[in-house]
């Protein structure tokens, strides 16, 4: 694992003129979606929908963006131009694989719903983005330790399938896969779990703590120097973007790490072409 890191780190170090416009186009689009969501808020339903519907095209454009970086990673030498015209190519497959992910978490969620209606909660209470808290004070004892044990075990069979799921896009993007992605990554990534699970929560932590602290750090430092212009003012929009900056950093690095992860899980042949990457 940690010759993967060497390889990432020297990827990003070897191509950071190539990878700095494509930095800064997710970072613009991060900072984008954000204030489209502070947008939303108040907003007209029909408003509302056609921010929905922008932000969509930004997710799918910083995506795409996302991907070619990943692919970049993977088959460098094809450049990355290459890289992001084999992402286009498929990137609707690729949503559909996040798609019927997306469908499979939501069912492993059925049975907390179902167990707190067992409990007495009644279903008009998951009408909002929030439950009343005092719905849970008349529940039964067992149903709250139901519900903990079966979110514990959730948790854990999560991170443990997130690991062994993480070469499930560079299947798609080089092995021409849709569903059977899913298998493949986990023969690629078979006793390697534990080292890509640590790996994908050490950029994950570090990455939220620095998120946090720019903006924690600049989101004060730019209140004072610019005012209170509201959520879209001066000082909250440049907050937003260099936290999307930051953000970015930490995206190109688990991309890198991803991409050369996947060539060392093929056997380290990245200049043999896309069958041998």
């Amino acid at each position: 694992m940690s010759d993967v890191w060497d390889r990432a780190t020297e990827f990003l170090g070897d191509n950071l003129r190539a990878l700095a416009p494509i930095g800064l186009l997710i970072a613009l689009l991060l900072a984008f979606q954000q204030g489209l969501t502070v947008m939303k808020d108040g907003a007209a339903p029909g408003t509302s929908a056609l921010i929905s519907i922008v932000g969509f095209v930004a997710s799918i454009v910083a995506l795409v963006a996302r991907l070619g970086v990943q692919a970049f990673a993977i088959d460098t030498n094809a450049g990355l131009s290459e890289a992001l015209a084999r992402v286009r190519r498929r990137v609707w497959v690729v949503i559909g694989v996040f798609f019927l992910l997306g469908i499979a978490a939501v069912v492993l969620f059925i049975p907390f719903f179902a167990l707190m209606i067992a409990g007495g909660v009644p279903p008009t209470a998951f009408n909002g983005n929030k439950i009343d808290p005092a719905v849970f004070q008349s529940m039964p004892g067992w149903v709250g330790w139901s519900l903990f044990v079966y979110g514990l075990a959730l948790v854990v069979g999560l991170l443990w399938i997130a690991a062994r799921l993480s070469l499930t896009v560079p299947v798609v993007l080089f092995e021409q896969q849709g569903i059977g992605a899913f298998g493949r990554s986990f023969e690629l990534t078979r006793g390697l779990a534990l080292r890509i699970l640590g790996a994908l929560i050490l950029i994950g932590l570090v990455g939220a703590v620095a998120a946090l602290a720019a903006k924690a750090v600049f989101g004060s430092v730019l209140r004072l120097a610019l005012g209170d212009g509201g959520p879209l003012g001066a000082g909250a929009v440049l907050t937003i973007l260099i936290v999307a900056i930051v953000a970015t950093v930490f995206s190109l690095i688990g991309d890198a790490f991803t991409g050369k992860l996947y060539v060392a899980a093929r056997g380290g042949l990245a200049d043999a072409g896309i069958d041998a990457a």
